[in-house]
C-alpha cells in the first residue's frame, strides 16, 4: 500500500509540474506579445525592453538575443549580490530567458510592421500592449515556478536593503533601465529612440493593471485546473 501511495503521489506531482510548465511558457508567450505590441505602438517600449530594443536598432539585429543577454546579466548580478547565499537552482532562470527572447522575436515577426497611423490608434495599441503584458505576468506568476530574472534581481536587491520592498525597488530599477536606454539612445541616434510617454505609462501603469486582470484570469485558470498552491507544497 505505501508503495502504491508513493507512486500515485509521484504521478500527481509530475502531472502538476507539467501543467505548471505549460502555464509558465504560455505566460511568457503572452508577455512577449505585450512587449511587441508596445514597440509597434511607437509610443515607447516598456522599461525592461528599452535597452534590448535600442541596441537591436543600433545593430539592426533581432531584439530577442539582446533581451536574453540582458536577462542573463541580471542573473549574474544576483550571484554577485548574494554570493554564497545564491540558490543555484535559480540558474535555471537561464532557460526561460532564452525562451522569452525567442518569443519576443517570434511575436515581432508575426506582428511585422503592423501599427496605427493616428495618435488615438497608437494609444489604443499601447493600452492593449499594457493589458497583454499584465496578463502575461499574471499567467506566468500563477505557475509559481521560477521568477524571471527581471523580477528575481529586484527581489534580491530588496532583500539586501533595510525596509526594501519589491514595489519601491521596481520603480528605482525601471528608472535605471530607462536612464541607461536614454544614454545609449542619445549617444548613437542623437535623440530619444524607443523612449516616449508610453515608457512612463508602462512603468507606472502595468503594476496597477495587474490586480484588475487577475480578477478575471485567476477564476478562469481555476476552472480549467491551472491555478496552484505554492510549488513547495507539491514536493
Amino acid at each position: 500500500m505505501p508503495m502504491n501511495f508513493n507512486k500515485i503521489s509521484k504521478y500527481i506531482h509530475e502531472q502538476q509540474l507539467i501543467k505548471r510548465s505549460i502555464l509558465y511558457i504560455f505566460g511568457l508567450f503572452v508577455l512577449s506579445v505585450g512587449v511587441s505590441l508596445s514597440i509597434n505602438a511607437n509610443l515607447g517600449a516598456s522599461p525592461v525592453s528599452v535597452i534590448p530594443f535600442v541596441i537591436s536598432e543600433i545593430f539592426e539585429a533581432y531584439m530577442g538575443m539582446f533581451m536574453t543577454a540582458m536577462l542573463i546579466v541580471f542573473i549574474l548580478f544576483e550571484i554577485a549580490i548574494l554570493r554564497k547565499k545564491f540558490k543555484w537552482i535559480n540558474l535555471f532562470q537561464i532557460i526561460p530567458s532564452f525562451i522569452f527572447g525567442y518569443f519576443v522575436d517570434l511575436t515581432r515577426m508575426i506582428l511585422g510592421d503592423f501599427h496605427m497611423t493616428t495618435y488615438p490608434g497608437q494609444v489604443a495599441m499601447l493600452l492593449t500592449g499594457s493589458i497583454t503584458l499584465a496578463c502575461g505576468l499574471v499567467i506566468y506568476m500563477n505557475a509559481k515556478l521560477l521568477s524571471m530574472p527581471q523580477e528575481g534581481i529586484i527581489e534580491v536587491i530588496a532583500s539586501q536593503i533595510p525596509n526594501g520592498t519589491f514595489p519601491k525597488i521596481k520603480v528605482i530599477f525601471d528608472i535605471v533601465l530607462v536612464s541607461i536606454g536614454i544614454i545609449i539612445s542619445l549617444s548613437y541616434f542623437g535623440h530619444l529612440h524607443g523612449i516616449r510617454e508610453g515608457t512612463l505609462f508602462f512603468a507606472m501603469g502595468t503594476g496597477r493593471i495587474m490586480p484588475i486582470v487577475r480578477k478575471g484570469i485567476d477564476p478562469a485558470l481555476r476552472k480549467i485546473g491551472f491555478c496552484f498552491d505554492s510549488f513547495e507544497s507539491m514536493i
